[in-house]
Protein backbone atom coordinates (compact mmCIF):
# COMPACT_ATOMS: atom_id res chain seq x y z
CA UNK A 1 0.00 0.00 0.00
CA UNK A 2 3.23 2.51 1.02
CA UNK A 3 4.73 2.06 -2.49
CA UNK A 4 1.18 2.78 -3.94
CA UNK A 5 0.80 6.10 -2.04
CA UNK A 6 4.73 7.31 -2.93
CA UNK A 7 3.95 6.59 -6.59
CA UNK A 8 0.74 8.37 -6.53
CA UNK A 9 2.68 11.57 -5.33
CA UNK A 10 5.16 11.34 -7.01
CA UNK A 11 2.58 11.46 -10.35
CA UNK A 12 0.81 14.19 -8.59
CA UNK A 13 4.32 15.99 -8.03
CA UNK A 14 4.98 15.74 -12.12
CA UNK A 15 1.61 17.04 -12.84
CA UNK A 16 2.27 19.84 -10.68
CA UNK A 17 5.16 20.96 -12.41
CA UNK A 18 4.21 20.50 -16.00
CA UNK A 19 0.96 22.97 -14.47
CA UNK A 20 3.84 25.41 -13.17
CA UNK A 21 5.67 25.02 -16.32
CA UNK A 22 2.64 26.09 -18.13
CA UNK A 23 1.90 28.79 -15.95
CA UNK A 24 5.39 29.74 -16.92
CA UNK A 25 5.07 29.63 -20.42
CA UNK A 26 1.43 31.53 -20.22
CA UNK A 27 3.21 34.34 -18.18
CA UNK A 28 6.07 34.73 -20.39
CA UNK A 29 3.48 35.17 -23.81
CA UNK A 30 1.60 37.43 -21.92
CA UNK A 31 4.44 39.79 -20.67
CA UNK A 32 5.12 42.82 -22.39
CA UNK A 33 8.63 42.07 -22.70
CA UNK A 34 8.47 41.08 -26.02
CA UNK A 35 9.84 38.36 -26.52
CA UNK A 36 7.93 35.75 -28.72
CA UNK A 37 5.98 32.76 -27.57
CA UNK A 38 7.36 30.95 -30.61
CA UNK A 39 11.35 31.74 -29.76
CA UNK A 40 10.12 30.22 -25.93
CA UNK A 41 9.42 26.60 -27.63
CA UNK A 42 11.90 24.12 -28.61
CA UNK A 43 12.27 22.61 -31.93
CA UNK A 44 11.83 19.20 -32.90
CA UNK A 45 14.79 18.17 -35.08
CA UNK A 46 15.85 15.23 -36.93
CA UNK A 47 14.23 12.28 -37.73
CA UNK A 48 10.85 14.00 -37.46
CA UNK A 49 12.03 16.89 -39.95
CA UNK A 50 9.30 19.44 -40.81
CA UNK A 51 7.07 17.89 -38.64
CA UNK A 52 4.56 19.82 -36.64
CA UNK A 53 3.89 18.82 -33.13
CA UNK A 54 1.12 20.39 -31.74
CA UNK A 55 0.77 21.47 -28.02
CA UNK A 56 -2.73 19.30 -27.73
CA UNK A 57 -0.22 16.44 -28.52
CA UNK A 58 2.28 16.46 -26.29
CA UNK A 59 -0.43 16.84 -23.87
CA UNK A 60 -1.97 13.80 -25.04
CA UNK A 61 1.48 12.17 -24.91
CA UNK A 62 2.20 13.71 -21.38
CA UNK A 63 -1.53 12.16 -19.72
CA UNK A 64 -0.86 8.53 -21.50
CA UNK A 65 2.38 8.55 -19.47
CA UNK A 66 0.75 9.36 -16.22
CA UNK A 67 -1.42 7.22 -16.98
CA UNK A 68 0.60 4.51 -16.96
CA UNK A 69 2.25 5.28 -13.96
CA UNK A 70 -0.64 5.02 -12.27
CA UNK A 71 -1.55 1.40 -14.08
CA UNK A 72 1.60 0.23 -12.95
CA UNK A 73 1.34 1.71 -8.88
CA UNK A 74 -2.00 -0.42 -9.26
CA UNK A 75 -0.07 -4.09 -9.57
Amino acid sequence: MSNYILTRIEAIQQELEMLKQKVLTQEQRDSPSGVSADSAKPQLRGIWKGFKLSDQLLEDAERSLIAKDFREGNN
